[in-house]
């Protein structure tokens, strides 16, 4: 997925000036579709249902879910450290 994702950010003007990096749609290699119209058409259906916008809000709750079971362990570590210090 973070090729495609590569790939798609690569089309998209990274200045005002309207300069574009990356390569053109006919340019792209053959692991991203069969021909460059079918990637096209993907990115331009995926633009439109905002697919991108939805991995990017899924990933950043798995994210936020990540780091509250980090904290809940941490604290349990510290507890029983702290436990064993105080029955040594």
């Amino acid at each position: 997925m973070a090729d495609v994702e590569q790939a798609i950010e690569s089309r998209w003007p990274r200045s005002s000036s309207g300069a574009t990096s990356g390569c053109t749609w006919r340019q792209l290699p053959p692991v991203f579709g069969p021909s460059w119209q079918t990637v096209y058409r993907r990115f331009a259906k995926w633009s439109r249902d905002r697919v991108r916008v939805r991995l990017h809000r899924r990933d950043e709750r798995k994210a936020e879910h990540f780091l509250a079971f980090v904290g809940i362990a941490a604290a349990l570590i510290g507890y029983r450290r702290l436990a064993s210090l105080l029955t040594a």
